[in-house]
Order: structure tokens, then C-alpha cells, then sequence
């Protein structure tokens, strides 16, 4: 069943899922696709899978757009390039007019795949239902499943109601089949070499649906399928483009040939790349690389230091602590919090900028506190000029093999890294932001710290200080750049 257009609109072009034809086209594609890990929404409605259009083509062009970016040639402004095949809005002022894309995007769903809830709320020793869920699968995905969690007052309406367990959001399980067509028309050769390199960056780094950064959605191309190819250029594509599609072995070692055979010819902007230990299933894969990243920001002596009492004890990391020094310096007052913060320590964290680590991983950040005078200190971590996408994707990747259960878990940092000078710290309660940085210079953090050393290594950049901690901690291995380089 599809959805239908009001008839206010009746008179628009067919949408894009419409069939698809050759006749004419410089190449045309059918990718066999599968997805690997379960997948986080991807509907119409934010987190909510759809049960109309499970793969929708407009995410597939938003995640190829950002690869098309992400695989240019350096130019100084990339919109033209972009705007010629992708279509949209060119021209300036009275000028402005829409132009048609080169592209044409059709999806064709095979298995829908099974939607169940991604774990339950149940009640603890004091009868309540707990803010944590049990999570279904490997436990580690449980960090970056967070917003499916029920809200605090999902929860008190269930207990008030005598239930005595809640279901999360839902999410659609691993196992969906799907094929991807693309017909290129009158488009420049040099942008349908650019459009192949995205397409491979999206098969082996992307995904569907959210949170695909943090392997969620990932997609791999069918077993024993391969890509189909038509048009024009379908030499060229039998000849250069298609065989660079080949998985890797299942072997690290394989995996860095296999990288540096083909991501020179991708070209994604920063490329680095670390590998882990091969694993028998793609959630392994993901629940290793998400587990180390929760360790890293979050785990005992490591991310957070010992609590006391069956508490958890405060943050290593300065973000929280960096909100509470902030709106005293605004409000002018000193505070009594109800979470300490450590005076001499944090004085390291101001210089001509708040230092906010954190931020590396992606922005906004936003800070809430649960007692009354922290909750003071509420507000958020921001980029100036809008949201800041993480430049780490965590992502289980298929390997070639005979049974189809081989997987690589890649860390990857692709893009660049966030911008110094437009991060700034605005606090609910006070209308004017402040200045902030995301890297302190070596020796500025906090003197107790087990993730000092990480970061004054990684001159304060805490992507690059978790790559050294996969590294030391994870068996995980660089390979790209091949061995140690940087």
C-alpha cells in the first residue's frame, strides 16, 4: 500500500519510487542490499519505523549526498557541483530557479524485516519501573539505544495504571532485503565517477534510518549477488567502477589490503580506520565497538571515576562541571551544588575558552541535571552555525565468506574535525552564550584524571584520543592509514 498526494497536489511529478526505466540512461544500477544490524526508525515520524515505506528514498539521497561531499575534489564551494546532479535550488536573488537532478533513486523492499520493541521497562526492588530498560540483544548496544527509552512521564502514567513492566520504542530487526536502482542521465563523467565513490562509501560506511554512525541500519550487499549494470557506461563500470565493490577477507590484515586498495580511489575527506577482532555476527561487531566507546565516556576509572554507596561516581570528563562554573561566572554568585565540582582542577579548563572535549564527537550536546540547583546549570553544547555531525562512525562490516557470518568492526573518521572558534556554551537560564573550545592544550586536564594521558597524546582532540584507546585497550588496529601512520 502507498500513501496518495491530497488532490491539491494531484498535478505534481509521480514520487520517485515510481518504476524506473533504461532507455537512455549513461548507467543504470540495481544494488542488492541487506541490512546487518537492527535499524532505528527510518520513518515518516522521528525513531518510528514506517510500515508504509520501509526504506524511503529520501533518506537514501540525504546519506548519498553527504558522501558526495565527503568524496569531492577540494573544490573551494562544493553546492555547484552538488546542485548540477543532484538538482535543487540554484542561482541568487530574483535568479533563483529549481534545477532538475541528473539521479534517479527507486526502491524496491524484498523482506520487510520483523519490528519488535528494542527492550522493556521493568520494575526494580522499590516497585518502579526503571528509567533503564532491559535491552534486547548484546548489551552494550544499550548506550546508543537511548532514545528509545520511555520518558520519565511514560513511566509514571504505566505505574499509575498498575503495569508492571513498559516496552521501549520499537525498532526493525537486522534481515531487511531491499534493492537500490539509480539511473544517471546527461550528466558530466567526472560526477558519475563521483556518484560510484559515494554509492561506495555508503554501501561500507552508511546505512539506513538513524543513528547509522553508530552502526545502527548498516547495510551490506547481498550474499552471492551482484550489482547490475546497464547504459552506456556499462563497460566502464564491468572494467574500474564494479569489481571495487568486492567485501573484504575476514582477516584484519586483509581488511587494511583491502582498505588501502580502495579508499585512495574514494577519496573520503580524513579517512582514518581502525580494525577490531573478527566476529561471528554483526551485532558482536557493533556491541564491541559501542562498548568501548561507552567505557571510554562512561565506564569506572576510566570515563567516571569510583562512586560510593551503590552511586555512580562524577565524570571524568569537564562538560558538566565546565555548565556549573559558566553560570556562576554569569550569575555572579557561587553556588552550592549538590554535585561538587573540584575548584582546583576545573580552574584548568578556562583560559581565553571553556574547554568542552566532548564536543568532538558531535554537537549539540545537551546537559540536563536532576537536582534543584544543578538544574540550574542547564543548557547545551553547540556549534554556532547549526548542528555538527560526529566525525566517527562505529560500523560492523561483512566480510566475504562461504557462510555469510563473518564481520569486521571498523572505527572510521571521516570529514572534518569540529570547527575551534564556533563552539559556545548557552545555559537555559541565561540568554547569552559564551565562548568554548573543544581541545584543551596538554596539561590542562583534570590532574586525577585515568583519560589525561589519552588526551595531552591527542593534543587535547578526543576522537583521536579514543582511537588511541581502542588501540591500547580494544585489540583494535589501525588500518588506515596502514600500520601506525597518521
Amino acid at each position: 500500500m502507498r500513501r496518495t498526494l491530497p488532490k491539491e497536489l494531484a498535478s505534481f511529478a509521480p514520487p520517485e519510487n515510481a518504476q524506473a526505466t533504461a532507455s537512455g540512461d549513461q548507467l543504470r544500477l540495481v544494488v542488492p542490499l541487506r541490512t546487518i544490524t537492527r535499524t532505528i526508525g527510518g520513518g515518516v515520524v522521528a525513531r518510528t519505523p514506517d510500515t508504509i515505506d520501509v526504506v524511503r528514498v529520501p533518506g537514501i539521497r540525504g546519506q548519498l549526498r553527504h558522501f558526495w561531499r565527503l568524496v569531492g575534489d577540494g573544490e573551494t564551494d562544493p553546492r555547484p557541483a552538488e546542485t548540477r546532479f543532484w538538482g535543487g535550488v540554484a542561482g541568487d536573488g530574483e535568479s533563483q530557479a529549481s534545477k532538475a537532478g541528473k539521479v534517479r533513486v527507486c526502491v524496491d523492499v524484498r523482506k520487510p524485516g520483523k519490528v519488535t520493541p528494542a527492550g522493556v521497562h521493568v520494575r526494580n526492588q522499590r516497585d518502579v519501573l526503571k528509567p533503564q530498560p532491559d535491552w534486547k540483544g548484546d548489551p552494550n548496544l544499550g548506550y546508543a539505544l537511548f532514545p528509545l527509552q520511555r520518558a520519565k512521564e511514560e513511566l509514571q502514567a504505566a505505574r499509575s495504571r498498575g503495569a508492571t513492566e513498559l516496552r521501549t520504542a520499537d525498532l526493525r530487526q537486522d534481515g531487511v532485503e531491499f534493492d537500490l536502482t539509480f539511473s544517471i542521465q546527461n550528466a558530466l563523467l567526472d560526477d558519475v565517477e563521483r556518484f560510484v565513490r559515494a554509492l561506495w562509501a555508503f554501501v561500507h560506511f552508511g546505512g539506513i534510518g538513524a543513528r547509522t554512525s553508530r552502526g545502527f541500519g548498516a547495510i551490506s550487499l547481498r550474499e552471492r549477488e551482484t550489482i547490475r549494470a546497464e547504459g552506456s557506461l556499462e563497460a566502464q563500470w564491468q572494467r574500474e567502477w564494479g569489481p571495487r565493490f568486492e567485501a573484504p577477507r575476514p582477516d584484519v590484515a586483509a581488511v587494511e589490503q583491502w582498505l588501502s586498495k580502495h579508499a585512495v580511489w574514494v577519496r573520503l575527506a580524513g579517512l582514518e580506520a581502525l580494525a577490531g577482532p573478527i566476529e561471528a555476527s554483526a551485532e558482536r561487531a557493533q556491541g564491541n565497538l559501542i562498548g568501548a566507546l561507552k567505557d571510554f565516556r562512561q565506564g569506572v576509572d576510566i570515563g567516571r571515576k569510583r562512586g560510593r554507596d551503590r552511586r555512580e561516581g562524577q565524570s571524568n570528563w569537564p562538560e558538566a562541571h565546565v555548565l556549573r562554573f559558566v553560570y556562576e561566572a554569569l550569575a555572579r554568585e557561587t553556588v552550592d551544588w549538590e554535585h561538587k565540582p573540584p575548584r582546583k582542577e576545573m580552574a584548568r579548563y578556562k583560559n581565553e575558552a571553556w574547554y568542552v572535549p566532548r564536543a568532538a564527537f558531535g554537537l549539540p550536546i545537551l546537559v540536563k541535571f536532576t537536582g534543584r540547583q544543578d538544574s540550574r546549570a542547564n543548557g547545551s553544547i553547540e556549534n554556532a552555525k547549526g548542528r555538527w555531525r560526529s566525525p566517527l562512525t562505529l560500523r560492523p562490516v561483512a566480510c566475504a565468506c562461504a557462510d555469510g557470518r563473518s564481520f569486521v568492526p571498523l572505527a572510521v573518521v571521516t570529514g572534518d574535525r569540529v570547527p575551534e572558534d564556533e563552539v559556545e556554551i548557552k545555559l537555559d537560564e541565561k540568554p547569552k552564550g559564551v565562548k568554548a573550545k573543544p581541545k584543551a592544550p596538554a596539561g590542562h586536564n583534570a590532574a586525577d584524571s585515568p583519560i589525561r594521558g589519552l588526551l595531552d597524546r591527542a593534543q587535547g582532540d578526543a576522537v583521536d584520543a579514543f582511537l588511541e584507546y581502542l588501540q591500547e585497550r580494544g585489540r583494535f588496529r589501525r588500518v588506515f592509514p596502514g600500520g601506525s601512520a597518521r
